[in-house]
């Protein structure tokens, strides 16, 4: 059970507030990655897909030293966004303090960490 409703409203709110725009925009990968964050999490997957063939193109020629990183917060913010939709879903589900809802947020928080440790 959730101890303090309060703190945990505003970490809902404080992950729901990032939009995946990654540290660094200085290159055309960050770029592209700006947009591939922004389609996944609104649910243009046909869109995200694409974009993301572009960021393996980057990458194949850039060389994997550069945009490694890119194409790892590709697939960190894929795994967030899955994780804050599955959070969602059962929150609507079983309601926001059901045991399934706070272990739905914890994988949230760490797959939003674990985003946030390689950006």
């Amino acid at each position: 059970m959730i101890v303090d409703d309060m703190s945990r409203e505003k970490e809902i709110a404080a992950l729901a507030a990032d939009n995946g725009e990654p540290k660094y925009t200085r290159r055309l990968g960050d770029k592209i990655l700006t947009a591939f964050t922004h389609a996944y999490s609104v649910g243009r997957l046909d869109l995200s897909e694409k974009l993301l063939d572009v960021l393996n193109s980057c990458s194949e020629q850039d060389g994997q030293e550069r945009s490694g990183p890119i194409l790892e917060l590709a697939k960190c913010w894929m795994h967030f966004v899955q994780a804050r939709n599955r959070f969602n879903e059962v929150a609507d589900a079983s309601g926001e303090d059901s045991p399934a809802a706070v272990e739905a947020f914890q994988e949230m928080k760490d797959a939003h960490q674990k985003w946030k440790s390689v950006n």
